[in-house]
């Protein structure tokens, strides 16, 4: 099952955070994913056909950024597609959220 709360930890963890942001939270690189700039529930599939659509940038931002390429299970990706979509848990998101590296690595980028 879906879990928004299992995926704002993914959302950090899995590194979306230093390309997307939330809340205004996180990087730049990539379209903000606030649930309510989102034109509503969208279904899982749609949502990962969207990110298939622009993997090769994801990809190589990935590499670029990260030094190589995000990996998701299918209920890791279901976790962060439920975040995504989920403004109550969206609101709790905050940049106490991020780990010092990662808060310092956004902060540089700025």
């Amino acid at each position: 099952m879906m879990d928004a709360k299992r995926g704002k930890l993914l959302f950090v963890a899995k590194d979306c955070v230093m390309c997307h942001s939330i809340n205004g939270v996180g990087g730049t690189d990539a379209p903000k994913l606030d649930a309510s700039t989102m034109p509503g529930p969208m279904n899982p599939l749609e949502f990962a056909a969207r990110m298939w659509n622009h993997s090769v940038g994801m990809v190589a931002m990935q590499q670029s950024e990260l030094g190589g390429q995000i990996h998701f299970s299918g209920d890791e990706l279901g976790d962060i597609i439920a975040f995504a979509q989920d403004p109550s848990v969206q609101r709790t998101f905050t940049k106490k959220d991020l780990p010092p590296k990662i808060r310092k690595k956004l902060e540089a980028g700025d």
